[in-house]
């Protein structure tokens, strides 16, 4: 991980890279050769002589909440990225830029570059490889240094996370060749002094260009995703009224309005429509309407940026576990296709230091205002350190301890090493003590303050190894192989325990135990496959020896279309990750008339997404 400035300088090591050929019409911008005016209608078209890798810098003068970059060659569409620009201070007017990169491959190959309407500037560099860039954190990301927010990406899909969210939050490149968006890094590059590359030096005195941009910006923006989605699962029947062979479909809408109507305001509305019923004649259709996000963003000064409404919010950098996550009333479900926690109702102030790299927030929960005295504030660092990314983030409200966090993201040679951890003098998350026999009418009571010390941590280290696929062998290929574990002190062993935990909506397979480890292997792109994604993962629950293991794949068929599979096998013995009970009825809430859950053995699941 490197500072931007120094990246782009190692872009011209190496060998002499093959040339790149601008078509006639190409218009390059005065006194920088590879920078080029993109006209909406027209895009920007060119001749790539491969093998080789083109870096692309795109830059806008107006921060834009998303836009879709289409990429075609020799006629055939090969990718849509979603990018999102991050401000890159000391290049003066286009002050916002997004960074992508293409795969050329051998022979003459014709490109081109359209923004779906919008007009932007190009900067084109060529070279042999290429690292991965890092920069600094951004201003107007919701999300911690690397990975908070957890984006879907094909290089590294969290266990139930393989098909994207929908449309405004789809990681760029996932239809398409390598690509690499300093938005979905959550990270906004640092200021670049006038000893930089040249192509950073982007002429800004033309005024026709500066009111293309200009013109190019729409007010609002409409978009979703379609997501019809097939479940079959496989059961260990407990009495003749269970069958063993479950299918249900369930049907997803999502629709986002995107209004950027000033050049420091934002508003952002979506809403998600769940149909799902059971496939067999007479099911009961159910239809779930959901306001996922509402909230209006403004800044003062372009200094202190402000965000009010219900808005997301995913803290954390491990691969299955997430312990800082503690905003979030409930934990990601490791086996739903995706994360669909709704946004909370929040008041964030975020101000950046660009020069480090640092953010600093302060965070009002909305949701307590009828007790305003006891309203739980946020505050939290995010601090860029060498080759390391650090958060830390304390909870305080009146009436209970105060709630600390940590993460540390470092890289060293092929490794990355990623932990975090929560801790607070009493529960960290709702907790029962007491234990729980239906046969005996004894059920648990509440625990919500404590004087002991209790933590939940989790750590990861995971190995990125490249390989070649290709004539001219370049490692442009990699697998992705990570191994992590988990700790909760407010965990359970008893399985009676967690079905009560189940029946007051509080069970998550994997946070509800206290020891965990899990395993994941993640393929992206392989050879000529470079619209496919294999992921294969597995947890074990160290206490109750439960596990599962999950195989994930992931296609895009066509433009606008993409296929993803999932297949989990439960096995082991009965416990949080291989649930299944038959008990009494109690007078207690879920259990009046007793409770009975077949045993999980295994579960096959089908999407199909359409972005609109």
């Amino acid at each position: 991980m490197l500072p931007l400035a120094l990246w782009l300088a190692t872009v011209a090591v190496g060998q002499t890279p093959n040339p790149v050929e601008m078509a006639s019409q190409a218009r390059a911008l005065p006194g920088s050769p590879r920078a080029y005016l993109v006209d909406a209608d027209t895009g920007l078209s060119f001749t790539a002589h491969g093998p080789t890798f083109i870096l692309l810098q795109v830059r806008t003068k107006v921060q834009r909440s998303k836009t879709l970059i289409d990429i075609t060659r020799d006629d055939r569409y090969v990718s849509r990225n979603q990018v999102r620009f991050r401000r890159l201070r000391g290049v003066a007017g286009y002050d916002y830029v997004t960074l992508l990169s293409l795969k050329v491959p051998e022979g003459d190959h014709q490109y081109r570059i359209s923004g779906n309407g919008v007009a932007f500037v190009a900067i084109v560099d060529v070279t042999p490889s290429f690292a991965k860039p890092f920069a600094a954190a951004a201003e107007e990301d919701t999300r911690a240094v690397a990975q908070a927010e957890q984006p879907i990406t094909p290089t590294n899909p969290p266990p139930g996370d393989t098909t994207p969210p929908p449309t405004d939050q789809t990681a760029p490149g996932d239809t398409g060749d390598i690509s690499y968006d300093l938005g979905d890094l959550g990270t906004e590059p640092a200021t670049v002094s006038s000893t930089s590359s040249s192509a950073l030096q982007v002429p800004l005195s033309e005024s026709a260009i500066l009111s293309k941009l200009d013109q190019a910006d729409d007010a609002l923006a409409i978009g979703g995703q379609l997501f019809p989605r097939f479940f079959y699962n496989n059961v260990e029947p407990r009495s003749a009224a269970t069958k063993e062979h479950q299918v249900v479909q369930s049907n997803l809408v999502d629709v986002y309005f995107d209004a950027r109507p000033a050049d420091q305001l934002r508003g952002y509305f979506r809403v998600r429509l769940i149909n799902s019923q059971g496939l067999t004649r007479g099911a009961p259709d159910n239809n779930i309407f959901v306001l996922d996000q509402l909230w209006l963003k403004w800044s003062i000064a372009r200094t202190l940026f402000i965000t009010l409404g219900k808005q997301p919010v995913r803290w954390g950098v491990g691969y299955f576990w997430n312990p800082s996550d503690i905003l979030n009333p409930t934990k990601r479900d490791p086996l739903a296709p995706f994360d669909q926690r709704t946004g909370l109702g929040l008041l964030k102030l975020h101000m950046p230091i660009e020069s480090l790299g640092w953010n600093f927030y302060a965070i009002l929960d909305l949701q307590g205002l009828d007790e305003p005295q006891r309203v739980p504030v946020v505050t939290r660092g995010e601090f860029v350190l060498g080759l390391a990314e650090l958060t830390v983030t304390g909870l305080f409200a009146k009436g209970r301890h105060p709630l600390l966090t940590s993460t540390l993201n470092a890289g060293f040679w092929i490794f990355d090493f990623k932990g975090e951890i929560a801790t607070s003098q009493g529960p960290i998350q709702p907790r029962w003590r007491g234990p729980f026999e239906p046969e005996n009418g004894i059920i648990p009571v509440r625990e919500s303050t404590g004087d002991t010390w209790r933590i939940q941590a989790s750590a990861a280290l995971e190995m990125t190894l490249k390989y070649v696929t290709n004539d001219a062998k370049v490692a442009e290929d990699q697998v992705i192989i990570g191994v992590e574990v988990y700790h909760n002190d407010d965990g359970y062993n008893e399985l009676t325990k967690l079905a009560w935990l189940q029946a007051q909506g509080e069970f998550n397979s994997i946070y509800s135990g206290r020891d965990y480890a899990g395993v994941y292997i993640v393929v992206p792109k392989p050879g000529s496959w470079d619209e496919t994604t294999f992921a294969l993962s597995g947890i074990t629950n160290l206490r109750d020896r439960s596990w599962f293991t999950r195989f994930d794949y992931r296609v895009s068929l066509m433009r606008y279309l993409a296929l993803s599979a999932a297949a989990i096998y439960h096995g082991g013995d009965i416990g949080s990750l291989r649930m299944g009970y038959d008990l009494p009825a109690v007078d207690a809430p879920g259990f009046t008339e007793g409770r009975e859950l077949p045993t999980e053995r295994f579960e096959l699941q089908l999407g199909l997404q359409i972005a609109l």
